[in-house]
């Protein structure tokens, strides 16, 4: 029951995590699109692509490192 549990909390987190990250790229990339036809009249789709490969992984990254320090901090007190 216990191992269900904890299964299901994983889960439930990855999954959160992974929606926050990929709003954020998404948002860049929607942001350089709309940039591109302000700006240039014609979106360069091949450039955007990897900008919102790069957001996700940074932010996917960036939340990862967080989780063990705050793991930590709660292993300490």
């Amino acid at each position: 029951m216990l191992k269900l549990w904890c299964r299901n909390v994983l889960e439930q987190r990855v999954s959160n995590v992974f929606k926050n990250n990929l709003l954020i790229a998404l948002l860049y990339y929607v942001g350089f699109t709309i940039k591109d036809l302000i700006l240039k009249e014609n979106v360069h789709w091949m450039d955007n692509i990897p900008i919102l490969v790069m957001a996700f992984l940074f932010y996917f990254l960036l939340d990862w490192t967080k989780k063990p320090y705050e793991w930590n901090k709660k292993s300490s007190d």
